[in-house]
């Protein structure tokens, strides 16, 4: 009896290894949160999905051979400033999906590449586009404790910044019209104008672009970001952050982070746009295509009427 119970024993074990992943010998767990910001992170039927979720799954796949995983600490949605401090006490080691801050690269590792280009936004209601522009004061939604709220333009005479805990608050109140408008980025505002079904507008006007990185506690030894970081230049060159952002319908509003937008105007024979080729051409174009291909970086030229430049 005793011998059939060990032989039960170690089937479970051997079971368990093979098909749980947390328990693969040797393997670094690294824990992290699900922010509480649509498109990046959404729960559905109890389960998170999401932009940034998928990215996980995805890094998930190219450090399997590297003993390497990234789990959920918890399937509850997160504020920024709750994942920050988590991962400044070392309760969690990593996060996908977050904006630069000198403050927080100093108890954090940013890693590069950038995960994803995008740009400040802010959201209004389509019936107020006509008289907005003449709006002498506005009262302005934000995400407390973001990298955007800190960096909020001036877009009336007299501006009220109204913070939020999350998106969802921050939308509920622009359709209450309690707010004007709400100030984020593109990323979670052009996802939900894209599926307002008319409701919502985004306001015109230049805006500042950033970008959204993978970060690690300072916990996280040098090899493990290393590796980290290949996965996540392999994801690039193998176009997977591109089909995840097209996947979520966020080409408008969304860069895959490898994606370099440079400035040009047509000045032969060092740049001009080839009508017959359709894209940019000459020597400059050549040398920069060429420098930033060694980098693992892609080019993309676009170009303004000079006032603008």
């Amino acid at each position: 009896m005793k011998r059939m119970l060990k032989v039960v024993f170690k089937s479970f074990i051997m079971f368990a290894l093979f098909f749980t992943p947390s328990l693969v010998v040797g393997q670094k767990i690294l824990y992290t949160y699900a922010q509480n910001a649509e498109p990046k992170f959404m729960l559905s039927g109890g389960n998170i999905t999401g932009l940034c979720h998928d990215i996980i799954q995805k890094l998930n796949e190219e450090l399997r051979s590297q003993a390497i995983r990234i789990e959920y600490k918890s399937k509850e949605l997160k504020s920024s400033s709750e994942i920050f401090d988590a991962l400044s006490k070392n309760e969690i080691q990593i996060f996908v999906g977050a904006a630069y801050s000198k403050q927080r690269e100093s108890y954090t590792t940013y890693l590069q590449p950038p995960l994803y280009g995008l740009r400040e936004m802010f959201l209004i209601n389509s019936s107020d586009v006509m008289r907005f522009a003449e709006k002498q004061y506005a009262k302005i939604g934000v995400i407390g404790s973001t990298v955007t709220s800190e960096s909020l333009p001036t877009i009336a005479p007299k501006q009220e910044v109204i913070p939020f805990k999350n998106i969802n608050d921050a939308i509920k109140a622009l359709e209450r019209k309690e707010i004007d408008t709400v100030f984020y980025s593109s990323l979670t505002l052009g996802y939900m104008l894209k599926n307002s079904k008319g409701k919502f507008e985004a306001l015109k006007g230049p805006s500042e672009k950033y970008y959204h990185y993978i970060v690690l506690s300072k916990s996280v030894g040098k090899d493990v970001v290393a590796k980290i970081e290949t996965a996540l230049e392999k994801l690039h060159k193998n176009g997977v952050l591109k089909a995840l952002i097209k996947k979520y319908g966020l080409d408008g509003y969304v860069v895959p982070g490898n994606v370099i937008e440079i400035l040009t105007i047509d000045w032969k024979p060092y740049e001009w746009y080839d009508t017959i080729k359709k894209d940019w051409v000459g020597v400059d174009v050549d040398v920069v295509r060429a420098v930033l291909s060694k980098m693992g970086y892609k080019p993309v030229f676009i170009t303004f009427p000079w006032p603008r430049c």
